[in-house]
């Protein structure tokens, strides 16, 4: 509650404005991994992140989800 969104140049940062590119600032979160990585987790946790329930979660934690 003590975080104020501004808006820039007049674009409001709104899920569709940051998703669209239109908000001008946002940073991008990457997961990596090795091709010679054989933790069978690795893929799980990505594909739970991706997931219906992954996304949520981001979204409900305050950052936009990718779908």
């Amino acid at each position: 509650p003590d975080i104020k969104l501004l808006s820039i140049d007049g674009v409001a940062p709104t899920v569709e404005n940051i998703k669209n590119g239109r908000y001008p600032i946002t940073a991008s979160l990457y997961a990596v991994t090795y091709e010679g990585n054989h933790n069978k987790n690795v893929e799980k946790l990505i594909d739970w992140i991706l997931s219906e329930e992954g996304q949520e979660i981001i979204e409900k934690t305050g950052y936009v989800g990718i779908n």
